[in-house]
């Protein structure tokens, strides 16, 4: 089996490469990485379309995972430009690309924020989720045209393992070592946070058990249960036995801040026979003894 992988050199794509294992990819950059051989990498050149057109026929994949996006809460002019840039056009120049090759599943990466609400109904909170939305049609042209398999894995809030970007839990702890507070909302926002080894197994779950997969299905991939930043804050003081330094309710929430995302995990456990492993405290515990 050959896998095509964009993004693989962000959050997820690094840690899901490196537990690939044996198994064959290639990966698709804006510029050579030196994180990997150049042999393993197909530079995607908007004004080299044709040459990119060409690599991936010659690489032929059976498999695309698909995770490069450009995400932005914001909807500047400059914003808006990059994300459809990279969230429409590049995903549509790379499916054009598959139409002489035998892939047989398209795995497109979504976002929570897709779903405002958390009410399973598409209502984008952001730009950028309104742009994971407005190229699915995009994805189902394409599989009428090449004939693949495609599904939609929606993650929900992923920590763990080493980023160049913070996120909420790496401000929290690092709120305990401050001799300044941290200024944040009132920290009611009820997430479902997932470890990165479990989101990174979940992918290559799907790559294993291809004919499980439902076509066209939205497979939201969360732990099901949700915790409030404030109970995250606790659990974290709890694990450190240290107080956070926090100001809670000092910012107000994002316009359209989203208030509730928990995962709807009944497919992953009835239809796939996959859970996430790793609780919330578990996770707390491996960062803080492990990955730090």
């Amino acid at each position: 089996m050959k896998i095509l992988i964009t993004g693989g050199t962000g959050f997820v794509g690094k840690h899901l490469v490196s537990n690939l294992g044996n198994i064959n990819y290639k990966l698709v950059v804006r510029s050579l990485s030196s994180d990997y051989n150049n042999e393993t990498q197909i530079v995607y050149d908007v004004n080299k379309l044709e040459i990119f057109k060409n690599n991936i026929k010659e690489y032929n994949p059976d498999v695309v995972i698909h995770l490069a996006s450009f995400l932005s809460s914001a909807d500047d002019i400059d914003n808006i430009k990059n994300i459809v840039d990279v969230n429409i056009l590049f995903t549509s120049y790379l499916l054009e690309s598959l139409k002489d090759t035998n892939v047989k599943l398209f795995i497109n990466t979504g976002t929570f924020a897709e779903f405002y609400y958390n009410d399973g109904k598409q209502n984008p909170a952001y730009f950028y989720a309104a742009s994971k939305l407005a190229v699915r049609p995009i994805i189902q042209y394409f599989k009428n045209v090449i004939c693949f398999k495609s599904i939609n894995i929606i993650p929900y809030t992923i920590y763990g393992g080493k980023s160049k970007s913070k996120k909420v839990i790496d401000f929290i702890i690092d709120s305990t070592k401050s001799e300044t507070s941290i200024d944040m909302t009132s920290g009611e926002q009820i997430l479902d946070f997932i470890h990165i080894e479990d989101v990174v197994d979940f992918f290559i779950h799907c790559i294993n058990n291809i004919d499980l997969l439902k076509d066209e299905y939205d497979y939201h991939l969360g732990t099901g249960r949700g915790t409030s930043i404030k109970e995250l804050s606790s659990l974290i003081e709890n694990e450190m036995k240290e107080k956070t330094n926090i100001n809670w309710g000092i910012k107000d929430y994002r316009p359209l801040d989203i208030m509730r995302a928990i995962a709807p995990v009944y497919k992953l456990d009835k239809e796939l026979n996959w859970k996430a492993k790793i609780s919330i405290e578990n996770g707390i515990n491996k960062i803080l003894n492990k990955e730090n």
